[in-house]
């Protein structure tokens, strides 16, 4: 009777320990599905900073714990000198320019703080200040509105050629007798129209 008691004692506690250490596995499965999953959802969140750079990344608002504020696609609503107010998910914010704030227009050409404009679409990374609200002190400012000097040399350069290019196509119509192309004056960089007051 002790032996089939012993016996019967040995295999209810070899199966508790394997149901135990199934039990384990699973849980821990569990775990690291549930961790795979969140870290998935993370990565959704992130974005390249080649991305970043290249303008590819929607709008966006984030700012860590240390306060570290990264927006994409910001627009610009005021420019007052080395503040420019801009909004993000209808939500304002303060920029300030520092000494070694860092402008870009298109192209990753630098530009200055001046150049950008009210409308302008900007990527910025920075810092949020502890004290005031919304005030970020800008560190990287990306303009895609404007293009950047290098930039609007190439544009003029290019245009002076294609202007050339009709002057000389032109020349040759007018020998065979055929009707010139109008040439076409050379137009400025569009600005972009400032917001209506209400």
């Amino acid at each position: 009777m002790k032996k089939i008691l012993l016996s019967a004692l040995i295999v209810v506690l070899s199966l508790s320990i394997f149901v135990g250490v199934a039990l384990a596995k699973s849980n821990n499965k569990g775990l690291a599905k549930a961790f795979e999953q969140l870290s998935k959802k993370l990565e959704r969140l992130d974005f390249d900073e080649d991305d970043f750079e290249r303008g590819t990344v929607p709008m966006s608002l984030v700012i860590n714990g240390n306060g570290h504020v990264r927006l994409t696609r910001a627009m610009v609503k005021s420019v007052n000198g080395d503040n420019i107010s801009v909004e993000i998910w209808k939500l304002n914010f303060n920029l300030h320019k520092m000494s070694d704030t860092q402008v870009f227009g298109l192209g990753k050409g630098e530009i200055n703080w001046s150049d950008i404009k009210i409308n302008d679409i900007l990527d910025v990374t920075g810092q949020l200040d502890e004290s005031t609200t919304a005030l970020i002190h800008a560190k990287i400012v990306h303009d895609r509105s404007a293009l950047s000097q290098s930039n609007q040399e190439e544009i003029n350069r290019l245009r002076e050629r294609i202007n050339e290019l009709i002057r000389k196509l032109n020349e040759i119509l007018g020998r065979l007798g055929q009707t010139p192309l109008p040439t076409p004056t050379s137009s400025p960089t569009p600005s972009p129209s400032p917001t209506p007051t209400p």
